[in-house]
């Protein structure tokens, strides 16, 4: 379990995420989905723990912000690295 894995792991996930639709988002965001899993590295295939929060960035059906947590589940490696973006109607096709 390393911080370089799970900065690679972070950015996967999260461009995953950045590929949905504004319309996949707002269920997400309509449900406060908050995701808690385990992702394996892409070179050692250890298990990362994994938060995915969706939610409104400020009042529903406006811009929907994702945030994306990966932590070493208390193993104090790295602690935790973050992300997030926001995704906003008006911006919903690019």
């Amino acid at each position: 379990m390393t911080e370089a894995e799970a900065r690679h792991v972070l950015e996967d996930v999260l461009v995953r995420y950045q590929r949905n639709s504004y319309d996949q988002l707002c269920d997400a965001a309509h449900a406060c989905e908050r995701i808690n899993g385990q992702v394996p590295g892409p070179v050692t295939g250890t298990l990362y723990p994994i938060i995915i929060a969706t939610e409104w960035a400020e009042a529903p059906d406006g811009d929907i912000r994702v945030t994306v947590v990966v932590h070493d589940h208390g193993a104090n490696r790295f602690g935790y690295v973050a992300a997030e973006f926001v995704k906003s109607p008006q911006r919903a096709e690019a």
